[in-house]
């Protein structure tokens, strides 16, 4: 076993090998190329004479360059992982010295191997992209190694808010009114290169600027944050950085915070980090435990430390659902700035931040067809509020845990419309690809994915042609990554499945619809003239056999914003799907926040799956032209998230969540259709009516 590089105290035989999530790369195989961010950051100077030069040390007067064995290529950590890496041995070698991310974090190991673990003194371990080598040493140093990469993903991960993709410029806030201080983005204010919060304080009798970011409630919280103070007028001061607290009312609250000249601390920590120099990078965790236990910890670039722990009663059990990034005290006593980056939030101990891109793709990945195998499924739905996470104990959850072949995301991507820090493009694709860092998108974000727009995404519920952003619309536009070679963009387009026997067709149903409430007639239109023309035409010349009919909204279900509204296209729809040579036509639709099922004579029917992680609605009656119906029974329901999180539970909250899986067997030719709950069963109507079709197309 190789040498621990955790708290002297760790006995090393508790090491483990770290589970890997994808297949190793070939030994040797060359490293990744730098990121444009540095590993170090300029808060970390004092450690460069620990720092080790460029990647392409050649031969010295020492030993020959160890050669690394294979690692994993992806692992993913909570806060007792412990990770071995290790090499070949070198003839004649005396010890070993191991570099990871540009710092020597182990010199003099005696043994071909080393240990990256959580623990006051050990290394702990980064978030992302990870590179690491060695060299052999005699009496003089040898050459360094090929590099090795591994990625870091978090298990339990919650959110994070990354600035690299925002406007420049102030977010918008929490709090309303003006104050002294602002919150803005800037470049000046980053971990590296991008963009960072800069928080300046201009008035220390008035300096609340904060904003609160929501979730489920957490047993155990941690909020990670890297921090570099820039001036300030008086030492001593305080100004809240983050904070951890609730929103059932009561008073409790675990601040992160800075003491001007000083260092960082916790409310409930009575010792604070080292001080900090103006201009140096700290990262800092912050951990409010199930008991109400808090831990301080601090991260140094090679080493994290425990600052200390402390107790805060308030915040014990599952209460911690309010996350929070700048000041909420008015009168600091002082003038400030200081600059925040790495901000992200887990139910275990995080990985740190890592100056490199995010692993997580910025959108998703391109549906490549002909990568399919025979046998494959994908899963669909919509509706999954940001606020709602973290998603394990939701229909997202479900969705991860099955591992489909592909995606089919109906809508509501996390409600930009709200959620976004700006109502800007940057701030609608921010806040779509930092949510790929809750675990179980992260998981879906390996899949391709399939993505249609609903009104929350274009701007405002129920939006049309008429009130829908222009900002969201061309936002949406840039991050998905459909196929575009129907209308240039991807907003609606068809794949060809089983070798042409399956038709999957995906249609934009916002940007081109009337307004809902005009008066019905030949012009009254959900898809728009071009698309409604080019979706008529595909229906009649299709020689697929199954055709699957992706809508962001309800065909067969009169919710008030679906397709009912616009009677006249809705019978023109349903009747060219009946008229189609296809043997069957199946939609999957979602928006109505109740999972459903309906029929349209023998060969059309309807495949409604929503929500994914939100609050559940109430029964709705089927429109005109469907001859048989059901709802899932999930209850009452409600008329908005408000009054459902005021009248029922978070586990009742995720039990009516619902996600749709459709698995294509080709050698069978049969398609078989699921909806399912929160815990993978398959709904029911609450009578005799079972979610599940097996459909066949031969």
């Amino acid at each position: 076993m190789g040498r621990c590089l955790c708290c002297p105290a760790c006995p090393r035989g508790n090491a483990v090998t770290a589970s890997t999530d994808r297949a190793d790369p070939p030994p040797g195989r060359p490293g990744d190329a730098l990121s444009r961010r540095t590993f170090i950051g300029s808060g970390l100077a004092a450690l460069g004479a620990l720092a080790v030069g460029g990647c392409a040390g050649g031969p010295g007067e020492g030993p020959a360059a160890p050669v690394l064995d294979p690692g994993p290529g992806r692992i993913t950590v909570d806060g007792a992982t412990r990770l071995r890496l290790s090499w070949r041995a070198v003839r004649g070698a005396r010890s070993y010295d191991v570099e990871l991310n540009g710092s020597v974090v182990a010199a003099g190991v005696t043994e071909p191997a080393v240990e990256l673990a959580y623990g006051d003194g050990a290394t702990g371990l980064v978030e992302g992209h990870n590179r690491w080598r060695v060299r052999a040493r005699d009496s003089a140093s040898g050459a360094w190694s090929r590099p090795g990469t591994f990625d870091v993903v978090a298990r339990g991960a919650v959110l994070a808010r990354r600035f690299d993709r925002e406007d420049d410029g102030p977010i918008e806030l929490t709090t309303r009114r003006a104050s002294g201080t602002t919150l803005s983005v800037a470049a000046a204010a980053a971990l590296g290169a991008g963009k960072g919060l800069l928080m300046r304080g201009a008035d220390p009798a008035d300096a609340v600027a904060s904003k609160n970011l929501f979730t489920q409630p957490l047993s155990e919280c941690w909020l990670r944050l890297a921090v570099r103070p820039s001036r300030w007028q008086r030492a001593g001061a305080r100004v809240h950085l983050a904070r951890i607290h609730s929103q059932t009312g009561s008073a409790a609250r675990e601040a992160l915070q800075w003491i001007t000249g000083e260092g960082i601390a916790a409310e409930s920590v009575a010792r604070a980090v080292a001080p900090v120099r103006a201009g140096a990078w700290t990262q800092v965790q912050l951990g409010v435990l199930a008991d109400g236990s808090v831990e301080l910890w601090t991260y140094d670039g090679r080493r994290e430390h425990l600052v200390g722990r402390g107790r805060n009663p308030g915040l014990a059990g599952a209460v911690k659902d309010t996350l929070a990034i700048g000041n909420d005290l008015t009168r600091t006593g002082s003038t400030f700035e200081v600059h925040l980056d790495g901000f992200a939030v887990g139910e275990h101990r995080l990985p740190w931040a890592n100056t490199a891109p995010p692993i997580t793709p910025a959108r998703p990945v391109r549906l490549d067809p002909a990568s399919l195998p025979a046998r494959f499924s994908f899963c669909f739905g919509s509706c999954n509020n940001a606020k709602s996470a973290p998603y394990h104990d939701t229909a997202v959850g479900v969705a991860a845990r099955l591992q489909p072949d592909f995606f089919v995301h109906l809508g509501d991507y996390g409600y930009p419309d709200s959620n976004a820090y700006r109502p800007s493009v940057a701030g609608y694709q921010a806040l779509w690809s930092d949510l790929f860092f809750e675990e179980q998108l992260e998981l879906l974000s390996r899949k391709p994915w399939l993505y249609i727009a609903s009104d929350h995404d274009m701007g405002r519920n129920d939006c049309d042609i008429t009130s829908c952003s222009p900002v969201a619309s061309r936002a949406f536009a840039q991050w998905q990554n459909n196929d575009p070679s129907a209308d240039g963009q991807g907003r609606y387009g068809s794949v060809l499945l089983d070798r042409g026997r399956v038709l999957l067709v995906w249609t934009e149903g916002i940007a081109y619809r009337s307004l809902l409430t005009a008066p019905d007639g030949p012009g009254k239109t959900v898809l728009g003239a071009k698309q409604k023309t080019w979706l008529l035409g595909l229906l009649a010349s299709t020689t697929a056999r199954l055709v699957i009919i992706a809508s962001q909204t309800s065909v067969g279900f009169v919710t008030g914003s679906d397709w009912a509204q616009y009677p006249t296209e809705r019978a023109e729809l349903i009747h060219a799907c009946q008229s189609s040579p296809a043997a069957a036509v199946r939609f999957i639709s979602g928006d109505y926040h109740h999972a459903g099922w309906s029929r349209f004579g023998p060969k059309v029917a309807e495949w409604l799956a929503a929500p994914m992680a939100e609050f559940p609605e109430g029964a709705n009656p089927p429109g005109p032209l469907v001859d048989q119906s059901a709802l899932a029974a999930i209850g009452a329901g409600f008329s908005s998230r408000p009054e459902a999180l005021r009248g029922e539970s978070w586990s009742a909250f995720n039990a009516s969540s619902s996600v749709g899986r459709v698995t294509i067997d080709g050698d069978a030719r049969t398609a078989t259709f699921e909806l399912l709950d929160a815990r993978g069963q398959l709904r029911n109507d609450g009578a005799a009516f079972t979610f599940r079709e097996i459909v066949r197309y031969a």
